[in-house]
C-alpha cells in the first residue's frame, strides 16, 4: 500500500493504544478488578510500543475510553486564555472592559 501512494511509514515512530472498558478479575487481590491483558502488537519485527493515552486530531483518548485527560488539558487552555483577558482590562493600565466585551 505504501508503494501504491508513494508514502513510506516509519514503523519506529508508531504506537498503539489498546482501548476498551473491559476488565479481568485481580489475581492477587480477590474482588479488585484490573485491565485486560494486551497482546504484543509485532509490524515488520519490530513490537510497537503500547501507550496509555494518545492525541489524535486535537483530542486526547486514553485507554478507558474517558475524556478526563482532555478535560484537564481543555481547563488548563482555557484558564490560560481567561487570564490573559484579565490582564488585558487592568482598571489602571488595560482596555476598557466595554470594549473587551
Amino acid at each position: 500500500m505504501e508503494r501504491d501512494h508513494n508514502s513510506r511509514f516509519e514503523v519506529s515512530k508508531s504506537v498503539i493504544l489498546h482501548a476498551t472498558w473491559r476488565t479481568q478479575p485481580d489475581p492477587e487481590n480477590e474482588g479488585k478488578r484490573i485491565p485486560l491483558d494486551k497482546p504484543p502488537l509485532v509490524i515488520e519485527g519490530q513490537q510497537i510500543q503500547a501507550v496509555n493515552n494518545f492525541k489524535y486530531l486535537g483530542i486526547q483518548i486514553n485507554t478507558q475510553l474517558n475524556w478526563e485527560e482532555q478535560a484537564q488539558r481543555s481547563t488548563v487552555n482555557a484558564t490560560s486564555w481567561i487570564m490573559q483577558y484579565r490582564r488585558l482590562t487592568r482598571p489602571q493600565t488595560g482596555v476598557g472592559s466595554r470594549l473587551m466585551r
